[in-house]
């Protein structure tokens, strides 16, 4: 009986039924003990995150961790994954911290596994100097275990020490056989070294026979690598049939569903100057152990590849400024204030209904979470960089916590931004990033977006052109700085110099190891006949924008 009720919220959850998934797993629970407990408690808690009941999944993966003998590294692992998502980076860490005390005195397998976990979420925190530490131990402690080395080409890989990571790779690959994520990350090196050839014949040669969870993503990195040859219609026809299995594996349920991103801006584009004018007043607020900077961040946005991560690395290595990484502090700040205060609301027409109180603890919250996303000390005595191309929808929120707070809108040619887009893998994000046609109605859609806010919302603002970025790098950046009211610092223009450089988590890491170049400027007229389709939706956009 219990097995059958198992099967049934298995089929229920992979349907997308979350609600029947829910309930059957709950049922199961009730009887199970120990390490089944454990396994249906992480899939209570996959099927809750999945409906956005995320605290209530947070209980059912700390109940998954005390039902199984320790260490339980895959319910902390699916624990860690939830918290990171959510900004908590900070928590997540003290997830594999306690699983590295856990494991103590189950054998040196289980200890070391807890301690990759460990290095990897630091790693994902940015916390880069603590995951080399715990990385190098590790390789030192375990040098024949294939996934201590793949984790340690992979993050070498990031930092652009490409030669060491290429010998990790090897390594890993002596000791695994055909690890396809040891092959994509060798093919990346090869492109990084102009190495096109070999990275071609690499992802051709694991495409004839990979696994198809992986097909998706090796046509992006060879749509990538032919893009680089100037094979134009064969790069754009690995990417079209990538993203189509990439957005083909995505779960059932809201991940898959784009209809809530079109009602939010939708509803963004009712807001008017006089609903906003009547917004409650927060009150000033003090971070902890940050004297109070997080009282008037600088939001960065942008659509998705306009050169957001490009201007967040010249600004990161200002001595003034921390950056954020596309941390989702608004987002969650947002999600808490309506649950706690609102429950049955709606965003963004309901935020004149919170009280100057409600608004201040929402400030708050904001610094808390920001804190423990990227630890206090990197923040100390620095001013804030909100970085999140979704912040774009999100600004009337961050009008409501910080009117003060200035914003930097990034833009690019329209033709590029959304061939760029198309052209790279994004494995999280919103789904209409996965079709050429609906990639340039969100593009437009952002553009009406921010035209209104610009309108409403009354924020200090300066546009960035990544072009005029390209081109004059020093004018921009000073321009951008003196907005901020800093002194000019020449780092801003040193950012891909090893002493700044930084683990990028967006797709653009890549991008932002070099020095700025114009090399993606006027990308588009390469492929001018595979856009055709959606000219139409972008011409208006290019004309407003000021291109040509």
């Amino acid at each position: 009986m219990q097995s059958s009720s198992l099967d049934r919220a298995i089929e229920h959850h992979r349907a997308g039924e979350l609600d029947k998934a829910t309930a059957l797993y709950r049922h199961v629970l009730k009887t199970a003990r120990g390490a089944e407990a454990s396994r249906v408690g992480q899939m209570l808690g996959a099927a809750l995150q999945q409906a956005g009941h995320m605290e209530q999944a947070e209980e059912a993966l700390h109940a998954a961790i005390r039902a199984e003998p320790a260490p339980a590294l895959k319910a902390r692992s699916a624990l860690s994954m939830m918290l990171a998502g959510r900004g908590r980076s900070g928590d997540a860490i003290g997830v594999w911290r306690d699983a590295v005390e856990a494991a103590r005195g189950h054998g040196s397998k289980a200890a070391g596994e807890a301690r990759l976990g460990l290095a990897i979420q630091l790693a994902e925190s940015r916390r880069v100097d603590e995951a080399v530490r715990e990385i190098d131990a590790l390789a030192a402690d375990f040098p024949d275990v294939a996934g201590v080395r793949y984790e340690r080409g992979r993050l070498l890989e990031r930092l652009g020490r490409l030669a060491e990571a290429r010998d990790e790779l090897r390594k890993t690959l002596e000791l695994a056989g055909g690890t396809v994520e040891a092959h994509i990350l060798l093919a990346r090196i090869d492109s990084a070294e102009s190495l096109f050839g070999d990275a071609k014949t690499r992802l051709e040669s694991l495409l004839s026979n990979a696994p198809g969870r992986l097909r998706g993503v090796l046509l992006i990195e060879l749509a990538g690598v032919l893009d680089k040859r100037g094979e134009y219609a064969a790069a754009f026809e690995a990417a079209r049939n990538g993203q189509a299995l990439n957005f083909g594996a995505l779960p059932p349920g809201p991940a898959r569903d784009g209809r809530m991103h079109e009602w939010v801006m939708s509803a963004c584009l009712r807001l008017t100057a006089e609903q906003v004018s009547h917004w409650a007043a927060s009150s000033p607020v003090t971070g902890a152990g940050t004297g109070g900077v997080l009282g008037s961040p600088v939001f960065l946005v942008g659509f998705p590849r306009s050169g957001t991560t490009l201007v967040e690395q010249m600004l990161a290595a200002h001595p003034s400024l921390a950056v954020s990484d596309e941390a989702p502090l608004l987002q969650r700040v947002r999600e808490r204030l309506f649950l706690r205060f609102r429950p049955r609301g709606e965003y963004p027409t309901d935020l004149g209904e919170f009280t100057a109180e409600q608004v201040t603890r929402a400030r708050r919250w904001y610094s808390e979470l920001a804190e423990n996303a990227m630890g206090t000390d990197r923040l100390r005595g620095k001013r804030l960089v909100d970085k999140q191309p979704l912040n774009t929808v999100d600004l009337c929120f961050a009008r409501l916590l910080f009117p003060e707070s200035p914003v930097v809108y990034v833009m690019r040619d329209p033709r590029d931004a959304v061939l760029s887009t198309f052209l790279q893998g994004f494995t999280r994000g919103v789904p209409h990033l996965f079709d050429l046609e609906m990639t340039a109605r969100l593009f437009a859609r952002f553009g009406e977006v921010w035209e209104h806010n610009k309108a409403v919302l009354g924020m200090k603002h300066l546009e960035v052109k990544y072009e005029e970025l390209a081109t004059s790098p020093e004018r921009e950046a000073r321009r951008l700085i003196e907005f901020l009211g800093l002194a000019w610092s020449p780092e801003v223009l040193a950012f891909h110099e090893a002493r700044h450089r930084r683990y990028v988590t967006t797709p653009s890491y890549g991008d932002v190891s070099r020095p700025v170049h114009t090399k993606a400027v006027g990308r588009w007229k390469r492929y001018e006949a595979q856009l055709g389709p959606v000219m139409g939706v972008l011409q208006p956009w290019v004309e407003r924008f000021g291109y040509k």
